[in-house]
């Protein structure tokens, strides 16, 4: 089972990562956007957490995301040494044009699959990611 997650994990990380270029977003950049629409705010160390990034990884995407005006990293004023991230309106923007790409590929990938049986996979997916402990 895992072996499959894995490779249907990096196919569709490969062919969104395709559909994703026009806007100028990578799939990684995407993910952060998603988990920061969903968080609305998060310090940097919990965002690399949470999306099983190193600093040494999360760092420069985050001053990237940041020169093109879709985060906003502010210092913590109670951890001077902790940055809080946020999304600006550009930000939100990309996202939801980026999660457009997202849905538009699953629902073509996904079409030959009958409704019931996708409602389903999907409950699995939300009840296996559910009782499985982060690492």
């Amino acid at each position: 089972m895992g072996f499959n997650f894995i490779e249907i994990a990096r196919k569709i990380q490969v062919a969104v990562s395709k559909q994703l270029e026009p806007l100028g977003i990578t799939f990684a950049q995407y993910r952060v956007v998603s988990r920061l629409w969903v968080e609305e705010e998060m310090t940097q160390k919990a965002l690399g957490d949470v999306l099983t990034l190193s600093a040494a990884t999360l760092t420069p995407m985050l001053q990237l995301m940041e020169k093109k005006g879709w985060i906003q990293r502010t210092t913590d004023e109670l951890d001077t040494r902790s940055k809080k991230i946020r999304l600006t309106e550009a930000g939100v923007e990309i996202r939801e044009r980026a999660f457009e790409v997202v849905m538009a590929y699953e629902l073509e990938e996904l079409r030959f699959l009958p409704e019931e049986e996708a409602v389903l996979m999907l409950k699995w997916l939300r009840l296996i990611n559910a009782q499985l402990k982060n690492v």
